[in-house]
């Protein structure tokens, strides 16, 4: 039977030594696999272990000194409530360190049931914050459910956010990998995406792909002195070469080099590094250089190539147009030189 309100120490093969003259402040040690301290207390709510510091030194110390692998903890608490808990006014509430070179965990926590192992909570800071100096920060695994969820009820936060800080880095931020039939990554909603996307094997659609831009372009490297502006008309000069246009009725017209005005391709086939390529519109609308001085361009003109180079103009002499037509004006100039909006269709 315990005596309500005094502490009881249970000791095989070990020391407790009362600390100072303070009657509940021991210090205990113990070659029991067990454990090196053990305190009940009674029902007058009377603490069963009290300790006090003012320096440095711990309030209350458990060491257990039996050597192996089946040596007991120094500390073990056990209670209805909470078995440990754990303050600080500065510094860490809870405080865990292992020196195991075999796996061994500075902090372990295990629930029997259907609660969580390891609870974190914060006002303002992280629940659950994970640091690595090599390895990895923070590690999941379950069994059967989902390894890592993540909630939130931000209005304008991400569940997830995960950033690649290294300005050399050449890690992804985000790294996913199936190993079974099922996708790597499965998305409810929208996606959006500010910058490239590589894809190194299909593309399977299964609605509408809606492309912004308004034209079909391929590169094409450029040659010649004359620079392949935006909405210049363009010819063939090579198997993958163009030139600006400089020919009236030009059968050797390849395009329109896209980009001019608010008209921006809307794919580019064959895009490659090299700084002398421009995108050649092939078909789609396409601002366009356009001559107007020999004769007036409206709406649905058929437009050639003109002697102004770069420039179209309109298609007057049927039997020269036949190939060398670059497509219908969709604007209309009266005089002089301009752009106009014109529909790619080469004849």
């Amino acid at each position: 039977m315990f005596e309500p309100g005094k502490p009881i120490l249970e000791q095989s093969g070990g020391n407790a030594n009362m600390v100072g003259d303070h009657p509940q402040l021991y210090e205990a040690e113990s070659e029991n696999p067990r454990v090196a301290f053990r305190a009940e207390q009674g029902v007058d709510e009377m603490p069963s272990v009290v300790g006090e510091s003012s320096d440095r030194t711990p309030a209350v110390t458990a060491t257990n000194t039996r050597q192996g692998d089946d040596a007991g903890p120094g500390v073990l608490a056990t209670s209805r409530a909470a078995g440990v808990i754990g303050e600080s006014s500065t510094w860490m509430g809870v405080y865990g360190k292992s020196n195991s070179t075999t796996g061994g965990n500075g902090v372990m926590g295990e629930h029997t049931s259907s609660g969580a192992g390891v609870l974190g909570q914060s006002e303002s800071g992280s629940g659950i914050h994970g640091s690595s100096k090599s390895g990895t920060g923070a590690s999941c695994k379950s069994e059967t459910g989902e390894a890592l969820h993540a909630h939130t009820d931000s209005p304008d936060k991400p569940a997830i956010a995960a950033f690649a800080v290294n300005p050399q880095g050449k890690g992804a931020a985000v790294f996913a990998e199936s190993r079974g039939s099922g996708p790597a990554g499965f998305f409810s909603g929208n996606v959006g995406v500010t910058g490239h996307i590589n894809c190194n094997g299909n593309l399977a659609l299964l609605g509408d792909c809606q492309l912004i831009g308004a034209d079909v372009a391929e590169q094409f490297r450029v040659t010649g002195d004359r620079p392949a502006e935006p909405g210049s008309v363009m010819v063939l000069a090579g198997v993958d070469s163009i030139a600006v246009s400089t020919t009236a009725y030009d059968q050797r017209v390849a395009g329109i080099v896209s980009g001019a005005g608010n008209y921006r391709p809307g794919i580019v086939l064959d895009r490659q590094s090299e700084h002398d390529r421009s995108p050649l519109a092939l078909t789609g609308k396409v601002w366009c250089f356009v001559d107007a001085n020999e004769e007036a361009i409206g709406m649905g003109d058929l437009l050639t190539t003109s002697a102004t180079p770069g420039h179209a103009m309109r298609a007057t002499d049927r039997s020269r147009a036949f190939g060398a037509v670059i497509g219908k004006a969709l604007g209309e100039l009266r005089t002089g030189r301009g752009l106009i909006p014109v529909l790619v269709a080469l004849q």
